[in-house]
């Protein structure tokens, strides 16, 4: 039986970008200890964005909605059952999200496959690579213990934003602050979706309690951008 946790389904930019929502007073336990985060490991954050040619707080800003939805639902599931099922059956099977960054194996699986696919990113993001000694179990633990390292998820982040500046590479945005959020939906609804299915999808409101909540929302990216926008000195 496949088992799949998903607590958000994927959003996109909902409202302009000079009246974004002010999610930070609609939740403002949970930003804090978002800001929190980003200000403790400000150096690798500003890393992964100099890293792809981007503002310090790029980088950050798209995995903010995250950390905000971390805040809320970390000590929600037993991540340790949920692992040895993933490490046994893989991620056809289980696939649930991990660690602050909330990155789940199926996606580190889709970076890893995306690097090893294109030379230039194979050799930029090596250290994404596993020991050819280990079984399809050991890479698997592995995986998971990368994905519960902020200094490996941040890997991961870099890669990500590699991989979109290559996909998106036709898109026009109308300054960074869009851009952010357009990664942003991207990084939540799954990169390798069509920019097609990524627009259609700008109207859905389902930060951060998900679609069947009734109540007011807000639209993922709007978050990430919300962000960007206003807290942007904290990296610089």
């Amino acid at each position: 039986m496949k088992l799949a946790i998903a607590l958000i389904l994927p959003i996109q930019l909902l409202w302009p970008a000079n009246d974004l929502p002010n999610v930070e007073q609609r939740f403002p336990r949970e930003f804090k200890e978002a800001k929190t985060f980003v200000t403790l490991h400000r150096s690798l954050f500003s890393r992964c964005s100099r890293k792809n040619q981007k503002s310090n707080a790029f980088a950050a800003a798209i995995v903010f909605p995250e950390l905000m939805r971390y805040s809320l639902i970390k000590d929600f599931f037993e991540v340790e059952a949920l692992s040895l099922s993933y490490i046994k059956m893989g991620a056809e099977n289980v696939d649930f999200s991990i660690g602050p960054f909330q990155m789940k194996p199926s996606f580190a699986e889709h970076i890893e496959s995306q690097v090893m696919q294109d030379e230039q990113l194979k050799i930029k993001f090596y250290y994404l690579r596993y020991d050819a000694k280990l079984n399809d179990r050991g890479v698997r633990s592995e995986r998971l213990k990368r994905l519960q390292s902020v200094d490996r998820c941040i890997e991961y982040l870099e890669a990500f934003i590699a991989i979109c500046d290559k996909r998106f590479a036709s898109l026009a945005f109308t300054d960074e602050t869009e851009k952010v959020g357009f990664y942003a939906n991207a990084y939540n609804a799954g990169f390798l979706k069509s920019i097609a299915y990524l627009q259609t999808i700008k109207e859905q409101r389902n930060f951060p309690y998900g679609v069947h909540f009734k109540g007011e929302q807000y639209a993922y990216a709007d978050v990430a951008s919300y962000f960007y926008k206003n807290h942007s000195a904290l990296l610089n």
